[in-house]
């Protein structure tokens, strides 16, 4: 989906975690930023995003890792699950629009 939007001219800043794998981080994000994709470190300064917002880029958050004790707990198949709380802050405190996405399964694929 990340793709899309920078092949579309999409003005969009992408906070990614690092890889542990250096290989694996290089190649990721090199894909991400061939296709026109900023990708920003997890840990990069709030002013930076916020300075992103204010210059009309989308910016991604993607909340697919547990969040520990600095999350929100919500029910995830009736079990608490640590949420992270970033683009609910930044939509809160900045205004800015949101966009989920999920994935779900349309019918399996035998790769074997």
């Amino acid at each position: 989906m990340l793709a899309w939007f920078g092949i579309n001219k999409y003005s969009m800043l992408a906070v990614g975690q690092k890889q542990k794998n250096s290989g694996a981080d290089t190649f990721v994000n090199q894909l991400r930023e061939n296709t026109g994709i900023k990708m920003i470190p997890r840990k990069s300064s709030l002013e930076f995003m916020y300075e992103g917002l204010a210059r009309n880029n989308i910016l991604t958050l993607a909340s697919d890792h547990d969040a520990k004790k600095r999350g929100v707990f919500v029910k995830f198949f009736n079990l608490p699950a640590s949420t992270p709380k970033g683009a609910a802050r930044f939509h809160l405190e900045y205004g800015s629009p949101m966009i989920f996405a999920t994935c779900h399964l349309e019918k399996k694929i035998n790769m074997w």
